[in-house]
């Protein structure tokens, strides 16, 4: 492999895809214009994503004009489309349509019921109605003794007429009702509560041509040509809602023929032996139970759909829920190894991915999905990445994420998403990879950096010899009811992550070791061998059950001398036709101090760890594991265990590469041994050229900036560390500062509630401007409510510059349908010359100010492709103004949030929403501090220097975000990420210079919470 020649121009062929959310109301041409801007960046494959605020219809003529002027496009364009199988998502149900027209496919589950009755009582016992419900009775119990009960009216009768009290269980089959929360918020869902029955493969076929065979009808012809494939997502088999009964019933995933299907692959009737499978002792029928389900995921959504897609020359690609726990796997897709036999691309969903980096489970889905596909010979991996990562995440906390999936194996980023439709009050939580975040324009330069590292991933083979065990037998013993206690922090799935996590810290290269690829490993002389491969090193977390084929395999690898680690507790039993004891020679390590969480585990409370649960430095568990894989042995080079590198070791028939990353915000060094060569070469990965490292004999350091990455190629002549040069700091005229385009403000404001409300609407509907400006000057702390953004990562604090927003404080929305009163507060210090109010296009709202109805003057590009623009700089006068907004919202059900109108001119933004007329800054440092607050966008410094042509002329500058740098008015480079520093020598002439520095940063400052932009500082630096 040519290093320096990929890392300097990329690979088109392997750029990041794009997953479009397509919602608003579609314009060809707007159309047109956001797929030219992806391909201008790098981005040729699109997904197109039916999302919330989709208008129109969906799977109608307004949709597929759409999708085929898109398909249109691609050809045009030489893009690839791809299609996204649901309108939002779980996959399944065709935004209710499925269930609209066959109702005998809602999904259903499995539900117990409890009471105990004293006795002499007779007990009136509710069911779900049956109306509603559609409820089967299966079977009822009174102390594990099967009897025929009295039902009326959805209630069962049961006369305890025995002296002692008597445990009345009642198994019931009942659909999964509740309105998914992910179909909400849009006209065009069908008013249909469930879910699909996945486990029906009938059902999945009434999916497939609500879905599949109308995207066929309308653009099959380019199957398999510009239209390459489609994704499904989150599929899960059952969708359980609680909402009959309460959080406390035990349910389980069922379907309408799961008692028949069951009996004919397990050879007995489950009927009777319910009670057992919800008590959970008999591990024999747990195990069967959840084989079964797994089987019938296999054979109804994944076998179905899979099959289409081969059908119609298309790639099957997607992800699973609940990817993140062993746990939540079992319950909600079966088995992600076989579902990932039924992808051509595997891939797994990394979004929140920002706030996610260092979670403790982030490292564990896409080292699943690397290693299934590696096992399954599946060539490309996809990772749903940054949606809901927050507007401050810029260019390099991306880089870092593409880093840290890459060196996982993941080798096809898709950004998620970009918004066709962009509404400022409905979207300021997310982020955006479109044309709204100032920061597109350079998305160019990230993508030609991933297309690099994924094509090099993709043509690599992946090295490793040690196989951390996944004991999903023994996640399925565990599981008898779907309120299972700590889903998330059970030791069983702690353990894992602390391997996870450990093993790469220690720079041990490891895959997952699913029971499917132990039980058909060819077993020699202490070695696992896989298609060709081997294995010296087995490690088994909190593994309690095998089953028979995985433990004789397991033992013959142990007793041929293989490593066998046993985890945080060692197996104890076999599953096969009976239950027996487990014998195996091995190494026992015991250290319940999980590294994903410090040494105070547990420390946290229970629920969904993305926010709080953070992987703690190096430690007595990483420690533990150490010492009893001793050292590793068949690799050409060697890593010293440090907190925040991560590495991979990989190799193609010309060489041997180790790819390694640097995930902490320092400069971190890198220390190694070469074992069994002489010489290797550093290659830069943004630049491919070759970078010096420090050589002792075999052993060998280099330096790397926060979230750098390298790539060191083993057998290749490299680079002696230099000499350090003599370095003399080059003075910087005082530079100018100015931003591009206009500065932003959001006013303060207030949700007006009550009769004030209402009079305002009353004089708003009788056209009466002056009366609603009047009664809008008495809104106060009395009859009005003060507004934040609706974010639950970050709420702003009382007081600071960020306390607005478009959502009420005490909490009480908006309703579908309403008509409602907002105020905005803002002050003029002096009148200004271009002033305007911007907002969304698609609210029915109208603003009023100083006893005026405001005229829109214009509609301009801003967040939004069309925003509504009212000039207001002859309406705003000085001192105090109170803007004023009656909105009457959609009435379709959704939580609607407030008008969000901005303020737009040639203004300067201080405390308390003052806004003065624009000056010159000088200086550098963050543009936060210069009056400019709420500006997302491109800030430029001017400055000089004098040269006199002697020595190498290295600029460095002090910040996050992305740097365009001009030297004599030629443009001498662009920085992302760090280091941020570059070598303007040959733009530079003798005498006087000038230097430009235009620096990019995202919309956070506008959109969702202040984050420091702008240059803290920049220094030029002679070197001789």
């Amino acid at each position: 492999m040519d290093v320096r020649k990929l890392f300097s121009e990329g690979d088109a062929n392997f750029a990041p895809a794009v997953m479009w959310f397509t919602s608003g109301k579609i314009d060809t041409a707007e159309m047109t214009y956001q797929l030219e801007g992806f391909l201008k960046q790098g981005l040729r494959d699109f997904f197109i994503h039916p999302v919330l605020g989709t208008v129109g219809d969906y799977l109608g003529p307004y949709f597929f004009r759409m999708v085929k002027h898109a398909r249109d496009e691609a050809k045009r364009l030489g893009m690839n489309y791809w299609i996204y199988d649901e309108y939002n998502w779980s996959s399944g149900i065709a935004a209710g349509q499925v269930l609209k027209q066959a109702p005998w496919a809602h999904g259903r589950c499995l539900l117990r019921i409890e009471k105990t009755v004293a006795p002499g009582e007779c007990a009136e016992i509710p069911m779900p109605e049956e109306a509603r419900y559609h409820t089967e009775l299966l079977l009822a119990t009174a102390n594990g003794e099967a009897f025929s009960p009295t039902v009326k009216e959805d209630v069962l009768i049961y006369k305890n007429e025995t002296d002692r009290e008597i445990l009345v269980e009642i198994f019931v089959s009942k659909w999964d009702l509740g309105k998914i929360a992910a179909l909400k918020n849009s006209e065009v869902v069908e008013d249909e509560e469930g879910y699909l029955d996945t486990l029906d493969p009938e059902a999945v076929d009434a999916f497939i041509a609500s879905t599949h065979e109308k995207y066929k009808a309308e653009i099959g012809e380019d199957f398999g040509g510009c239209v390459k494939g489609v994704f499904c997502d989150e599929v899960i088999t059952y969708f359980d809602f609680h909402e009959w009964g309460g959080e406390d019933l035990k349910t389980l995933p069922w379907s309408r023929r799961f008692a028949e299907c069951f009996e004919k692959r397990c050879g007995y009737d489950l009927i009777p032996h319910l009670a057992r499978l919800f008590g959970g002792e008999d591990k024999r029928l747990l195990l069967d139970y959840w084989e079964s389900v797994r089987d019938f995921m296999m054979e109804g959504f994944a076998g179905r759909t899979y099959d289409w897609c081969k059908k119609n020359n298309l790639i099957a690609t997607g992800h699973i829920d609940g990817e993140e726990s062993i746990l939540s796997q079992v319950y909600r897709s079966g088995d992600n190894y076989e579902f990932y036999k039924r992808f051509d691309m595997p891939g797994i969903d990394s979004i929140l991915t920002y706030f996610r980096l260092g979670d403790y489970t982030f490292a564990v889905t896409p080292k699943l999905a690397s290693s299934a596909a590696h096992f399954l010979h599946k060539e490309r991996i996809l990772s749903e990445t940054f949606t809901v990562s927050g507007w401050e995440i810029g260019l390099a906390d991306m880089k870092r994420a593409i880093n840290k999936l890459c060196v996982l194996g993941i080798n096809f980023i898709q950004y998620m998403g970009a918004r066709y439709d962009f509404a400022l009050a409905a979207n300021a939580q997310a982020m955006t990879n479109n044309f709204q975040n100032p920061l597109f324009k350079h998305y160019g330069a990230l993508s030609k950096y991933a297309s690099a590292l994924q094509a090099f991933v993709t043509k690599t083979e992946y090295d490793a010899h040690t196989l951390l065990f996944y004991p999903i037998t023994t996640a399925r013993t565990l599981i008898s009811g779907r309120t299972l206690e700590g889903e998330w922090d059970h030791p069983i799935n702690m353990t894992i992550c602390g391997a996870v996590n450990s093993l790469l810290s220690l720079q041990i290269p490891f895959e997952i070791g699913f029971e499917q690829v132990i039980d058909s490993a060819e077993v020699k002389n202490g070695k696992m061998y896989i298609d060709g491969r081997y294995y010296d090193t087995v490690i088994l977390p909190e593994t309690e059950y095998l089953k028979k084929a995985t433990y004789e395999n397991l033992r013959a690898f142990a007793e041929g001398g293989g490593k066998l680690i046993a985890l945080n507790g060692h197996p104890l039993k076999v599953i096969g036709e009976s239950v027996y004891a487990v014998a195996l020679p091995m190494t026992e390590v015991n250290c319940r101090a999980y590294e994903a969480m410090g040494e105070n585990y547990p420390a946290w409370e229970h629920g969904q760890p993305f926010d709080g649960c953070q992987i703690a430095p190096m430690g007595i568990f990483t420690n533990a594991l150490k010492s009893a894989l001793g050292d590793a042995s068949g690799y050409p080079l060697s890593l010293a265990p440090k907190d925040g590198i991560l590495s991979a070791f990989r190799k193609d028939e010309k060489g041997y590469y180790a790819l390694i990353v640097n995930d902490n915000a320092e400069k971190t060094e890198v220390c190694g041994t070469l074992l069994s060569v002489e010489s290797a070469a550093l290659f830069d990965t943004e630049s491919g050229e070759k970078r010096p490292m420090a050589r002792n004999g075999k052993a060998f350091s280099f330096i790397l900036a926060p979230y750098e990455s390298d790539i060191l190629v083993l057998g290749e002549q490299g680079i002696e560390m230099p000499v350090p040069a003599t370095s003399v700091e080059i003075p910087l005229t005082a530079p100018k500062f100015s931003i591009e385009g206009d500065n932003f403000a959001h006013p303060h404001m207030r949700n007006v509630r009550g009769t004030l409300a209402e009079s305002i609407v009353k004089a708003h509907r009788l056209a009466d401007p002056a009366h609603v400006c009047a009664l809008a000057v008495e809104a106060n702390e009395n009859n009005s409510v003060l507004c934040r953004g609706g974010d639950s990562i970050y709420l702003p604090q009382k007081g600071k510059r960020d306390y607005f927003g478009w959502t009420p404080v005490d909490g009480k929305g908006a309703k579908p349908g309403e008509t409602v009163v907002c105020v905005y507060n803002f002050v003029l210090d002096a009148p200004l010359s271009r002033l305007q109010v911007v907002c969304d296009p698609d609210w029915d709202t109208t603003y009023y100010l100083n006893g005026r109805c405001l005229a829109q003057t214009a509609s301009e590009r801003v967040w939004h492709y069309a925003n509504r623009v009212f000039d207001i700089a002859d309406l705003a006068g000085q001192g105090s103004n109170r803007l004023v907004a009656v909105c009457t919202l959609p009435s379709y059900n959704r939580a609607f949030p407030l008008p969000a109108p901005v303020l737009k001119g040639d203004f300067r933004l201080f405390s308390d929403h003052v806004l003065t007329a624009r000056a010159g800054e000088q200086g550098f440092g963050l543009w936060n501090d210069k009056g400019y607050a709420c500006f997302g966008g491109t800030g430029v410094y001017e400055t000089a220097f004098t040269y006199g042509t002697e020595g190498r002329l290295i600029l460095s500058m002090d910040t996050r975000d992305t740097v365009e740098v001009y030297v004599n008015g030629k443009k001498a480079g662009l920085r992302y990420a760090a280091p941020y520093t570059l070598d303007i020598t040959e733009y530079a002439k003798k005498g006087e210079n000038s230097l430009t520095l235009r620096v990019t940063s995202t919309l956070s400052n506008f959109i969702y919470k202040s984050s420091p932009s702008g240059l803290q500082t920049a220094s030029l630096f002679l070197q001789k």
